[in-house]
């Protein structure tokens, strides 16, 4: 069917909605709306289609025939998009909140609000030209590498039926039927959003311009590519002191870090037992949404800076077309970050394990930018000033002035009735939530924060500041909303299987990482890690008893020492 002339494809609005991250927006549908109902012939042809008093079986419609039932579908899809859209506001986009818990397998988990497909395609499908284009597009965005692409034609040919059996059994690891339905797991798998690198900023602590987060400038100083670099004096205490006095220690995975004084600060001195295993981690894994939450705050200061964008909608869009572009696979430029058992390959900025890309569940992978953040134009230096939904009200962020009270009237009712209610937790801003999350442990707040920073963004942050790192054996993995009923991603690509390997794991080495960097003032910038120190302390001020969450491991240890 030739497409029409004036408005975008209906497999392009389609397309736009699950790869674009909506950056199009309310014009792409309602274009293609305004297209379809504003020719006199289409609705002279199609009210008596509607009565039963049919005359003709096609339409004009700028310029090309189409069969009023094809119209008829059209019109559906694209009115569907337009009212999904309108409710969320021209600058958001739909996000489902999804509460099932995932499947078994780790590969792929359930998205919400499915992608714009009418009929199958593929073998025994209906094969709509406008739905086999679109599978066409998604199909050369997620083979696995490497894939000979298909010719978006919109014909169902051999090759589109052997892309789609290959999708199926090298990523989905299903027996292949080579067909689409539109509420099935292939196209669902195909249409969520995929593991990339997306561009993360640091404030280096001399001062100076915002430098790329890697593992040289995220180095707290004491690792390497594949280890750690051990203190002989404290590790020689560590072994005497504590694994030969107390051999049911030596169960434990731990690392100890001395920052005492300036100097030790600037250059830890480190220490451990089997600290590179990697094993569960429980709620400490909330804090790696809480950096991720500052990173990205942070990343858009510098995005803003970069372009010159002093305004919030531009700045938003801008962002997300960054990310959308590291979704695309460069075939010519791979980078192998793990060589075997699984290959690990960084194409372009896509990540795939054994050729594969790694999809997220869609509530799961994107930020939520409306959700998270207020930006204003900065006062000073150009860009804008990006701060935490409410964070004026309490104490997160510490570059708002004047300083705002530790907690809110609306947090302290939340505690009181016991927390865990993932309904009420969704009415408060994303600051108190932070705060929840932390402080109070709460996994509903977690599930929310996660739903809004996104597991993908979340994982980029990790890979990228060098907190994993698959050379060292794992590190800091969060793929989990915490949550009963709530949502998980996959688990750590390596290590592959081991007993110790979770959704929520990490080795202790870079736990002692993480935290270290945060009191060097190293994790984002000095305002930033000053926020998460104070979060997470349990020495707050104006909080009953410092905090309302207890160290049980400290409370375990005081009967030893």
């Amino acid at each position: 069917m030739p497409e029409l002339q004036t408005a975008p494809p209906l497999s392009e609005v389609a397309l736009s909605e699950v790869d674009d991250r909506k950056t199009r927006a309310f014009s792409g549908a309602g274009s293609t709306l305004q297209a379809l109902v504003n020719s006199p012939e289409a609705r002279n042809a199609v009210v008596p289609a509607l009565l039963g008093r049919r005359t003709r079986r096609t339409v004009r419609v700028n310029g090309a025939d189409v069969s009023i039932a094809q119209w008829m579908r059209m019109l559906s899809r694209a009115s569907r998009e337009a009212a999904e859209q309108s409710e969320t506001g021209l600058t958001g986009f739909p996000r489902v909140e999804a509460e099932a818990e995932s499947p078994a397998q780790d590969q792929f988990t359930q998205t919400g609000g499915p992608p714009v497909l009418i009929a199958s395609v593929g073998r025994a499908g209906k094969n709509d030209p406008v739905d086999v284009r679109f599978v066409q597009q998604l199909l050369n965005a997620n083979l696995p590498v490497p894939s000979p692409a298909v010719s978006e034609n919109g014909v169902i040919d051999a090759p589109t039926i052997q892309a789609i059996e290959n999708y199926q059994r090298k990523v989905l690891g299903r027996s292949p039927d080579g067909r689409i339905d539109p509420k099935g797991i292939t196209l669902l798998s195909l249409a969520a959003d995929k593991l990339a690198f997306l561009p993360h900023s640091c404030a280096p602590l001399s001062g100076g311009p915002a430098i790329a987060v890697d593992a040289t400038s995220m180095n707290p100083g004491f690792l390497t590519p594949v280890g750690v670099i051990r203190a002989s004096g404290l590790q020689q205490i560590v072994d005497r002191r504590i694994l030969t006095n107390h051999p049911r220690l030596r169960r434990l995975r731990f690392s100890l870090v001395d920052l005492t004084g300036a100097a030790k600060l600037a250059n830890p001195q480190f220490s451990g037992h089997r600290d590179l295993e990697q094993g569960g981690l429980g709620s400490m894994a909330k804090q790696a949404c809480m950096y991720a939450a500052y990173q990205l705050k942070f990343d858009l200061e510098v995005l803003s800076r970069q372009q010159g964008i002093r305004n919030q909608t531009t700045l938003f869009n801008a962002a997300r077309k960054l990310w959308n572009d590291a979704q695309k696979p460069d075939l010519a430029h791979v980078t192998t970050l793990f060589p075997a058992g699984p290959k690990v390959d960084q194409v372009g900025k896509l990540i795939t394990v054994d050729g594969k890309p790694l999809p997220a569940p869609r509530t799961l992978s994107s930020p939520n930018l409306e959700r998270l953040f207020d930006a204003k134009p900065a006062v000073a230096g150009g860009g804008m000033t990006v701060q935490f939904k409410g964070s004026d009200f309490i104490l997160v962020d510490p570059s708002v002035t004047p300083t705002p009270p530790h907690t809110t009237t609306e947090v302290r009712s939340y505690i009181r009735a016991k927390g865990e209610n993932l309904a009420g937790v969704r009415k408060l801003s994303f600051a108190e939530r932070l705060f929840l999350m932390i402080d109070e442990s709460d996994n509903a707040a977690a599930q929310s924060c996660i739903e809004d920073v996104s597991v993908l963004y979340i994982a980029s942050v990790l890979w990228q500041s060098d907190l994993y790192r698959p050379e060292r054996g794992g590190g800091l993995w969060e793929a989990s909303t915490h949550r009963v009923g709530g949502q998980r991603w996959i688990k750590p690509p390596v290590p592959r299987g081991s007993r110790g390997t979770d959704f929520v794991s990490a080795t202790a080495a870079s736990i002692a990482a993480l935290l270290t960097l945060m009191e060097q003032g190293r994790l984002t910038d000095r305002n930033a890690s000053a926020g998460m120190k104070h979060l997470t302390s349990k020495l707050k001020s104006g909080v009953p008893g410092g905090s309302h969450t207890r160290s049980y491991f400290l409370e375990g240890l005081a009967p030893l020492f």
